[in-house]
């Protein structure tokens, strides 16, 4: 007997199922919506932004290994921030963002401008510099606190100590050698037809089905129809060679049979630049060695890279979380002798419209 196994046997996850965005590096994403919690271990640069709308009442929603840069004085530059606070390791400067719940956490400095706390406090391990900002709580500072035009309805303590700890180590998370297992534990492909530009992706599995696939024949297709039952689970791995490039771009998906973008997985290893746009993409994508370019489209699942650039008015990236459940014992022959089925459980979420530009 040969056990199908869940995420957290292929690798250490350490927690990334609760995001719907989930980076390594770098994010600069500007008029887009991601409607999961948000990740990133580097820095951040926002404008024109939603982030956390269908996500679960959380203290971080945004959380930031280095700095954050996000909004600005015009009208189409600021964002929001729901159900959820915002912690960074590095400094935060925010101008005109909306944060309905939760704390603002910096191990630098805190610079807020034009905006209100709605029902936290703001806590830095250096100064605290505020300007036409309404903080609903405290305000707690190591370093110097300036207030601006601004009102604190707590209590202001400058040159404390206040508690600051990581709500996540960045560091414990290995995306490549996640998606090397992946590839590593697939069996053999199933059945792949292509003709007049529609690649088809036929699973004769109930339980997992894996389709191996070379950048050209993503490139290629116009349509991709993927026919599989609804218990389900269909792994796509694009095979790329170090510092390769790949586009998905002006395509279309059908889903068929029952199978859903919550049991679908593209493992787009190698790559280190992948350009995705004019698309609406079913399923969770883990490419982590690429900067994704990501604009004029959305996707059904959790997006998981190294950085992320791009963005339009609509942009978004629905999602949840990834369930892990016991490993099951099944019969063991071809594909069920492979040791890695994802079980991917996903929320879904309807479209949130980012307010437009006042002209």
């Amino acid at each position: 007997h040969a056990t199908i196994y869940s995420w957290t046997t292929l690798a250490e996850f350490h927690g990334i199922d609760q995001f719907n965005l989930f980076l390594k590096g770098d994010i600069e994403y500007y008029r887009s919506d991601v409607e999961g919690r948000v990740a990133v271990g580097g820095n951040a640069k926002l404008k024109a932004f939603s982030i956390g709308l269908k996500a679960d009442h959380n203290d971080y929603n945004l959380i930031v290994g280095g700095k954050i840069n996000a909004g600005g004085p015009g009208n189409s530059e600021g964002g929001q921030v729901n159900n959820g606070g915002i912690f960074a390791g590095g400094n935060i400067d925010l101008q005109r963002i909306g944060l309905p719940e939760g704390d603002i956490v910096s191990k630098g400095d805190v610079s807020l401008k034009e905006l209100t706390v709605e029902k936290g406090g703001v806590r830095a391990a250096g100064k605290v510099d505020l300007k036409n900002v309404d903080v609903k709580k405290d305000v707690e500072a190591s370093g110097s606190v300036t207030l601006t035009n601004s009102t604190v309805h707590g209590t202001v303590h400058s040159n404390s100590s206040p508690s600051i700890s990581d709500p996540f180590n960045f560091d414990e998370v290995d995306l490549a050698s996640i998606s090397t297992d992946v590839k590593n534990y697939s069996g053999a492909s199933n059945g792949i037809v292509s003709a007049g530009g529609t690649l088809l992706l036929d699973c004769d599995d109930i339980s997992i089905c894996y389709f191996n696939l070379t950048k050209a024949e993503i490139e290629n297709a116009g349509l991709f129809k993927i026919n599989a039952k609804s218990n389900a689970t269909v792994v796509i791995n694009v095979d790329g060679s170090s510092n390769s490039t790949l586009e998905i771009a002006n395509k279309g998906f059908e889903l068929s049979g029952g199978i859903r973008s919550t049991n679908i997985l593209y493992n787009l290893y190698k790559f280190n630049e992948i350009t995705m746009h004019n698309i609406g993409i079913p399923g969770s994508i883990l490419a982590p060695g690429a900067t994704i370019d990501f604009f004029e489209g959305n996707m059904e699942g959790i997006l998981m890279a190294k950085n992320l650039i791009g963005g339009s008015w609509g942009n978004n990236i629905r999602g949840g979380q990834i369930n892990t459940p016991t490993p099951v014992p099944e019969p063991s022959t071809t594909i069920l002798v492979v040791t890695g089925c994802i079980i991917l459980f996903l929320l879904f979420f309807r479209k949130k419209y980012l307010p437009q530009e006042i002209k």
